[in-house]
């Protein structure tokens, strides 16, 4: 029986592998076209913290020779690459499909790398006929306190879609648990707590996993036909009960992007109640894997281990970034990104965010039904939204002002009424006013250069200095998020007025003495 099923999968495996091939030959040329990659800055072994929560950077849904990757290859292949690469995580997924396949089932192994595929590991031909429980132990081998290896799998439903489930003991398979009829199998086995199977799950897959955590990959890729209303789960049907345990959505996968462009996937996931975080996934079939062009996941966890990180994508302290050095920080208040927070209705909470990017960027502030609210003149941003008694989401992309391509999105922060508390919310305007803006040295040398510091939220819209007339005599000769400097070698002595604009319009100006 075991035999005729794994026939019966390879068949079915290599059919539906062709059109995978197509998609990810698609997907390659659609990169090139369509994204430029950007000028990546240092990211190899760099510590940003918020709040003593560290923002860890490294790779989802990684494929080998587990399932249709190289021949050859295995998960310690793609996790050894993470390491070389300088990268603290790898998140492997495999197809469960293969799981019960002892080979590899890719298009090469039609050719001269047919031994490759059949015998996973020469010294070790049992792996290939329990690989689920051979991935655990290769985890247990490349996890260290400088790096994190994950076991996964890709749950594969051609109709539906593919999702990633993450950190389970027992797997399952979309083309023999029904994954092609109807999600609620699926669902129903997601949410049910593990059974123990003793080792046996390794083989015979076993059942439940309220232990695991899972993702939404590539949404709009599957359908087996137009007008399935199976397309894209149901049209992200709302499942409550699996909520807390969907963390995610690929906004990035292997180059392609799903949340801008008309392309609402993300938005229309959480605008049908799924509170799911940003992911960016490589998604490779090949040897590319952990490499300098394709997305990558940021988590902002306590520490580097297997508990906190998975803890911290339940609390959805997840962005993805197309610039490696990029970090952002976004807040609610004090709440970081990925909480659910409920105020009084008809109070007010203040957004807040800073990146920090080698890129000229602006960031769009996005809400239900994808709704731009703002748009920031630099990296920095600071709105006050409405509370009302529905759960509202907001998230933040980072664009590149050189050409409008997205270099990262935040997960969301979700705000609803009917809470017992309100935050004390100030308008822009007045922050801007009662903030203490100094310019130093001032008197200040003809000749010297003037600096002055910027509070945190003073999102700045312009800077001038002008003279007694009012007239521009200058422009900032550097400007950041938390610095204006002045060049003061063209000036005449005598009085001029730095003129600082935020982004609500308000003025406020710093008397200068140039000597």
């Amino acid at each position: 029986m075991r035999i005729l099923v794994t026939c019966l999968l390879a068949f079915t495996y290599f059919t539906s592998s062709a059109q995978h091939c197509e998609h990810h030959c698609h997907a390659a040329d659609e990169h090139d076209m369509e994204h430029t990659p950007v000028q990546h800055t240092a990211y190899k072994n760099s510590r940003y913290k918020t709040q003593g929560l560290t923002h860890f950077i490294g790779t989802t849904h990684q494929h080998s020779g587990y399932s249709d990757g190289w021949p050859g290859t295995t998960p310690r292949d793609y996790f050894q690459s993470g390491i070389d690469n300088g990268f603290d995580f790898v998140f492997g997924a495999d197809h469960s499909d293969s799981y019960l396949i002892p080979m590899t089932l890719n298009e090469e192994c039609l050719g001269e790398r047919i031994v490759e595929c059949v015998t996973l590991n020469p010294t070790n031909l049992q792996e290939s006929l329990v690989k689920w429980l051979e991935f655990r132990d290769i985890v247990q081998e490349y996890t260290d306190s400088n790096f994190l290896a994950v076991r996964g799998f890709e749950w594969t439903s051609d109709r539906f879609g593919h999702i990633n489930v993450y950190f389970s003991q027992n797997i399952t398979n979309a083309k023999t648990d029904g994954g092609y009829v109807v999600m609620d199998l699926f669902w129903n086995w997601l949410t049910a707590e593990p059974i123990n199977l003793f080792g046996l799950e390794g083989v015979l897959g076993g059942f439940g996993a309220a232990d695991a955590i899972a993702v939404f990959n590539h949404p709009g890729d599957k359908d087996l036909f137009d007008g399935d209303p199976g397309f894209n789960w149901n049209s992200f049907e709302y499942v409550p009960e699996a909520d807390s345990q969907m963390v995610g959505i690929e906004v990035f996968n292997d180059g392609r992007e799903y949340g801008a462009n008309g392309r609402t996937y993300y938005q229309e996931a959480l605008d049908a109640g799924w509170h799911v975080g940003a992911i960016a996934s490589e998604d490779h079939h090949g040897e590319n894997w952990n490499n300098e062009e394709d997305e990558k996941t940021i988590i902002v966890s306590e520490s580097l281990d297997a508990a906190s990180i998975q803890a911290a994508m339940k609390n959805r302290s997840t962005y993805a970034v197309r610039d490696f050095g990029l970090r952002m920080d976004f807040f609610a208040g004090e709440e970081f990104m990925g909480s659910r927070i409920a105020r009084k209705t008809d109070s007010q909470v203040r957004l807040t965010a800073n990146v920090t990017t080698s890129n000229d960027a602006f960031i769009e502030l996005v809400s239900n039904g994808n709704e731009i609210l703002t748009t920031t003149k630099g990296a920095n941003l600071n709105h006050i939204v409405d509370v009302v008694e529905e759960e509202r989401w907001y998230y933040l992309r980072v664009v590149n002002r050189a050409d409008s391509s997205t270099l990262a999105y935040s997960s969301p922060i979700w705000i609803a009424g009917g809470g017992d508390t309100a935050d004390n919310v100030t308008s822009v305007t007045e922050a801007f006013f009662n903030s203490t803006l100094q310019a130093f040295p001032n008197p200040v040398a003809a000749g010297e250069e003037v600096h002055v510091h910027l509070p945190d939220g003073t999102a700045l819209a312009q800077a001038q200095l002008r003279n007694t007339l009012g007239q521009v005599v200058a422009a900032p000769s550097y400007a950041s998020k938390d610095e204006l400097h002045f060049d003061t070698s063209n000036l005449n002595s005598g009085i001029y007025f730095i003129t600082l604009n935020n982004e609500a319009g308000a003025q406020k100006s710093i008397r200068l003495v140039v000597q």
